[in-house]
């Protein structure tokens, strides 16, 4: 069943021997099956059969019909006996070789160097038993295409075998070497050991065992931990498997394709660590299904070009209406919003035409400008702190997001030589994102509504900018969680925490590089990582002595790394009147964290209410912009804060 072209199946065999001319360490290894000859140390060996094994690309098959294998090399008295498929370790040669069974088998002889004889005494001892095989692919073909997740089944129909290793661990049970009849041969998983040789005291000791256990005792022991070590083994990767589809499940209609990078994540043998990067790398790529946003065409484009935000505020502060451009804008936002669950109060900007980039062409008319709102997120980040230092922005959202974290790794752990391996341990969590209302207003005189300038576009957007950045950045340092407010940093349970004393203190450099502290003994002093206070805050650092009142070296230094080397934003979103004890609304807060892992997330687009009444008497307009928005912390450990450092 072939669904792959002869050119891609020629592209993946090219890939194959570029990457693993002898696919050296894929070992296809075996229960012992031939003898040693009486006379001479000569060994027959399986190298080969037509067991699958999984590789990156799927299930590979080696054929053994006639035709398929290419004995030539193996034939010629020439081929290598290596150690672990290293060139430079050889223990040996390959007398004859031939296929029979479904298989290939090989007679080898051990050379007479120390590294020869130390290898073969192994093999007799029924130490070393397992077979590796080196080869290069010549052809093959998509025999079956993997279903519900299984990986897709290839046979490779033309290879050549071209040496042969000794190697300590199998891939493939169902190939390697054996001795004379006096070892006592077990399963394909399972050592074999001579009686007359070994040292069974120590075998049964290492095992757990009385001293005077017997051989079939030891035998079965060393079965048993075998098991355990494969089940331990297969359930890692099981539950590797398992985390990784289940985050996709998470972010299936939301990440674009996320089916695909989860298969592409487990064929690669990506860690579900590594594959929750790679998500949050997708939002903040903008590779999301944003099922609202349109396509524009050029002429889409030209026709909403002539867009003017002015205007728009002055129809709908004069008799509540709009024509024109403006009236299909806002039809745009009302479907926008209606899809994302969302409701206009007043007249809409559609989070499409927020973009910059998006509308490029000049429009016409008096009432007209030449790029309406584009770039209005644009403007959004850089009047907000947060996003300055390194938060995470994601724009354009129609529904409540997960955001997969982990909230606790693997561990590892020294083991004995023959104990099960330590089962992974690694557990995720979700950081939830849901739309929250956040509004904020400016005023505008009548008579500046009444312009068409360019310039006068430009400040009403920017006025509109800051407003909703003011709220954002409040919400992202000191939101609550409560009455539909976001969590914000202070509120994040878990961040590390500095305190300055019972009823407030000032702050001072054992504060700051305690700051430090609490994010790095959580292993989080990685990523975007900074300071961030008030301006009164900074005041006082730029006063207080590092050490000593007669230090001349003060806290806030000059240059871009003011504080313990690295930056500071300073903004007076970072509350002034927090309380501790007797020191009542007069506390400023210090952060400190990797910014990165901030995360901002809008959803939908502008909702604009003029309200022409309210100052009428002054001749202004006051106009309130509503967005919906969330922030949250992914990982707390990430941030640390102190909230009762006193300026005064």
């Amino acid at each position: 069943m072939k669904t792959k072209s002869a050119t891609e199946v020629r592209s993946l065999i090219d890939q194959i021997n570029e990457k693993h001319p002898t696919f050296t360490g894929q070992i296809r290894a075996v229960a012992a099956e031939g003898e040693k000859a009486d006379e001479q140390p000569v060994f027959k060996i399986s190298i080969s059969s037509e067991a699958p094994y999984e590789r990156w690309f799927g299930m590979e098959i080696l054929g053994h019909k006639e035709g398929e294998v290419d004995m030539s090399w193996l034939r010629s008295g020439n081929a290598p006996l290596l150690l672990q498929h290293d060139h430079s370790q050889l223990i040996g040669k390959i007398e004859s070789a031939k296929l029979e069974g479904g298989r290939v088998t090989a007679t080898v002889r051990f050379g007479r160097s120390s590294l020869a004889q130390e290898i073969r005494q192994d093999v007799e001892d029924g130490i070393r038993t397992n077979i590796s095989v080196g080869y290069r692919v010549n052809d093959m073909e998509l025999t079956a295409k993997g279903q519900n997740g299984a990986p897709d089944e290839y046979r490779v129909n033309s290879w050549m075998p071209f040496e042969a290793s000794s190697v300590s661990v199998p891939a493939d049970m169902t190939v390697g070497t054996n001795r004379s009849t006096d070892a006592v041969v077990v399963s394909p998983e399972q050592i074999q050991i001579k009686d007359n040789t070994m040292d069974l005291k120590a075998a049964a000791k290492a095992l757990g065992l009385s001293e005077d256990a017997s051989l079939e005792s030891i035998l079965a022991a060393k079965a048993t931990q075998a098991e355990k070590s494969a089940t331990a083994k297969a359930d890692a990767e099981l539950k590797r498997q398992s985390d990784i589809r289940s985050l996709a499940d998470l972010q299936r209609g939301k990440i674009t394709k996320i089916d695909e990078r989860a298969k592409a994540a487990i064929d690669h043998g990506k860690s579900a660590e590594a594959f929750t990067r790679d998500i949050m790398d997708a939002y903040t790529d903008g590779e999301t299904e944003i099922s609202s946003a349109p396509a524009y065409s050029a002429q889409d484009k030209k026709d909403i070009s002539g867009f003017s935000i002015t205007k728009a505020i002055r129809e709908f502060g004069a008799n509540g209406g709009l024509t024109g451009v403006e009236r299909e804008v806002h039809e745009q936002a009302e479907k926008e919003a209606r899809d994302s669950g969302l409701t206009i109060s007043g007249f809409g900007i559609p989070a499409s035409m927020m973009r910059a980039g998006e509308v490029t062409v000049a429009g016409e008319g008096a009432d007209t400008v030449a790029t309406g709102i584009t770039g209005f997120i644009e403007l959004l980040r850089n009047k907000m702190i947060v996003n300055q230092l390194g938060a995470r922005s994601l724009t354009g959202l129609t529904s409540n997001v997960l955001i997969p974290k982990m909230t606790a790794g693997a561990s590892a752990a020294w083991e004995g030589e023959i104990d099960a391996g330590s089962k992974a341990t690694q557990t995720f969590g979700q950081l939830a994102l849901s739309p929250k209302r956040v509004g904020a207003y400016t005023e505008i005189s009548k008579q500046l509504i009444l312009q068409s300038s360019p310039d006068v576009e430009a400040l009403i957007r920017d006025d509109l900018a800051t407003a909703i950045a003011i709220g954002i950045d409040a919400a992202a340092l000191h939101g609550t969680g409560t009455n539909d407010q976001p969590t914000g940093i202070a509120a994040t349970s878990g961040i590390g925490s500095v305190v300055g004393g019972t009823n407030g203190a000032a702050p001072d450099w054992a504060d700051i590089v305690n700051l430090e502290s609490a994010v790095a003994v959580d292993n989080a002093d990685v990523g975007m990582l900074a300071y961030c206070t008030n301006a009164a805050v900074r005041g006082k650092l730029k006063q207080t002595a590092k050490v000593a009142s007669t230090d001349s070296n003060m806290v806030w230094a000059a240059g871009a790394t003011p504080l313990n080397g690295y930056g500071c934003g300073v903004s007076n979103q970072v509350s002034s009147g927090l309380t501790k004890g007797s020191a009542s609304g007069t506390c400023s807060a210090i952060f400190f964290g990797n910014w990165s892992d901030l995360i901002v997330a809008q959803f939908g687009g502008l909702d604009l209410v003029v309200d022409p009444y309210s100052l009428a008497t002054t001749n202004l307009l006051r106009v309130t912009a509503n967005t919906y928005a969330d922030v949250g912390v992914r990982h707390a450990e990430s941030f640390a804060a102190m909230l009762d450092a006193l300026t005064a």
